[in-house]
């Protein structure tokens, strides 16, 4: 999945070039993957999209992971670009005040002491660590959606 649409500065600025077709997200510039139609997306749902429609969101156009390359190998200066957009910490919420390019974010998050502030998930209602957030949501939606 691609970065946090609500952690971005100025997003209305930001070409929409720069989000994933499928998940709607800012993609990691190092994680994002350019299909042959020249459209980005994050590594899952470029994943998904092969295995369902193999048809491109945005034109139609058929797309593989064999015909797709890494953004940083396919257009470094757009992954550079998309590197310097500023960003909030992903903790922000919680209380922190980093703000810097999104190429520094990932480092800043590992060490980040708001990442350890306790949050209450809305949707089952259990108190878990901030840095926990996306893998419970992923974890919760698993199960949600295998229960009988």
């Amino acid at each position: 999945m691609g970065f946090d649409n609500e952690c971005i500065l100025n997003i209305q600025s930001l070409a929409g070039e720069y989000f994933c077709p499928v998940c709607r997200t800012l993609v990691y510039p190092h994680e994002a993957i350019q299909t042959q139609c020249t459209h980005l997306y994050c590594k899952p749902c470029l994943s998904y999209v092969v295995s369902s429609t193999q048809a491109c969101p945005y034109d139609g156009y058929l797309v593989t992971e064999a015909g797709s390359k890494p953004l940083v190998e396919s257009n470094k200066a757009l992954a550079d670009t998309i590197g310097k957009t500023t960003v909030h910490c992903l903790y922000h919420r919680s209380g922190c005040v980093w703000q810097g390019p999104l190429s520094e974010c990932t480092s800043h998050c590992t060490a980040c002491s708001f990442g350890n502030s306790p949050v209450v998930c809305n949707r089952c209602g259990i108190q878990i660590v901030h840095r926990q957030v996306q893998e419970h949501a992923q974890t919760w939606y698993k199960y949600s959606t295998t229960r009988v």
